[in-house]
């Protein structure tokens, strides 16, 4: 719950510097897998795996906002 509260505070507050939000949603996904990681908080395989899936996930679909938003200052870079 935690995690979703973050996230939109970071989406609203932060709408003026795109920058900082992917940077800061890279880090929360980082911080959700050490978590995963070490705590272990799923008793079966496939429900830790799926995490670590849907992390990924949301990781890749960042890293390619890096790309085509405003971060980029111009088209042909």
């Amino acid at each position: 719950m935690i995690r979703k509260i973050a996230f939109v505070a970071i989406a609203f507050n932060l709408e003026d510097s795109p920058g900082i939000q992917l940077v800061l949603t890279n880090l929360m996904n980082l911080a959700c897998c050490i978590y995963y990681g070490k705590i272990k908080p799923y008793n079966t395989r496939f429900r830790t795996r799926l995490d670590y899936f849907n992390e990924f996930s949301i990781t890749e679909v960042t890293w390619h906002m890096m790309f085509f938003t405003n971060f980029v200052p111009t088209q042909d870079l």
